[in-house]
């Protein structure tokens, strides 16, 4: 496992990739972000790749080009991706249009998700969030707070726990505690509406649904 986040490994994780899925001479901008990256520090094999284009037009070019590259649709999961196998990687082409990776990384509620690159017609350009560095410094999960998805909160704690089993990295108690008093300060009906986006788009893994009922 490294010890360090660097630029340049980012950018090399980032050509590897778009090598294996894309052709070398794709004419569009896309932003390739998240928790991949967590493969630049632990070395393995990334789960998916989640990409977000610029407009709606860029993003139906990058389905098509994945396609013309040998990628199948495994599945349409309006409106929040559609799920690719490219040659045995798994892309995940987001529905959601971003204008920067700026704002592509804003939208991050983990530290280690905010980590970026910018792909413009052949060319490249990274992002790394100052408290990623931080995070692997300390091998500790750190929140980007105040949390933007406040309303995936549930979600957010299932990734947390994952990333840190993932990366051998401790969680800070008071990060944990920050996720349940967002979920516990809601109404009760939107502390329902938050369950039942953790049933649409969580894994059902460490236990979150079974520690529900201490802080509701």
């Amino acid at each position: 496992m490294s010890t360090f986040l660097e630029q340049k490994s980012v950018i090399r994780f980032t050509e590897i990739w778009l090598n294996k899925i894309l052709p070398k001479d794709f004419n569009g901008r896309f932003f390739l972000a998240g928790g991949a990256f967590k493969s630049v520090i632990h070395g393995k094999l990334p789960h998916d790749l989640d990409i977000w284009s610029v407009s709606g037009t860029e993003r139906l070019c990058l389905l098509d080009s994945l396609i013309q590259q040998g990628a199948t649709i495994i599945r349409d999961n309006k409106p929040y991706q559609t799920v690719l196998d490219c040659n045995g990687c798994q892309v995940e082409v987001v529905y959601k249009s971003k204008n920067s990776l700026e704002h592509c990384l804003s939208r991050f509620d983990i530290s280690l998700s905010a980590i970026g690159v910018e792909y413009n017609r052949g060319h490249l350009r990274t992002k790394i969030h100052p408290l990623a560095f931080e995070s692997v410094k300390r091998k500790e999960m750190l929140l980007l707070k105040p949390i933007a998805n406040w309303e995936y909160a549930l979600v957010t704690l299932e990734r947390l726990r994952r990333y840190a089993e993932e990366l051998n990295f401790t969680i800070p108690a008071s990060e944990e505690e920050h996720l349940w008093n967002i979920f516990k300060k809601q109404e009760p009906t939107m502390r329902q509406e938050m369950i039942e986006k953790y049933h649409q788009v969580g894994r059902y893994q460490y236990h979150i649904l079974e520690e529900l009922c201490h802080h509701q």
